[in-house]
């Protein structure tokens, strides 16, 4: 009985591993994009959702997704860009009328 806690940890472990290995994969296949917003965090989104920017609230740190047109963003010629993560920072509707 004394190894069962050891045990489950183990598998925990494993578990979790193996689903940020799997995520891992599916963001080196383009398949989902990886935003890093936060130090300390990363978040994924999928690549079949419409493009959009993101907003984090300083306040309830809640992470919204906003419309944006993303044809409006270009690169240089010499630079080659695989993804484009764009964010806003600032207080959400919600948070702002509780700060009223």
């Amino acid at each position: 009985m004394k190894y069962i806690p050891s045990c489950i940890r183990i598998i925990q472990h494993y578990h979790a591993q193996r689903y940020f290995n799997s995520v891992k994969l599916l963001a080196e296949n383009g398949l989902i994009n990886d935003i890093n917003i936060s130090s300390g965090s990363t978040r994924y989104d999928s690549t079949l959702n419409t493009p959009h920017a993101h907003f984090i609230c300083r306040t309830c740190k809640k992470i919204f997704d906003i419309p944006l047109d993303m044809s409006i963003l270009t690169v240089p010629a010499d630079f080659l860009c695989d993804n484009i993560n764009v964010y806003f920072k600032g207080v959400c509707p919600e948070c702002s009328k509780k700060q009223i």
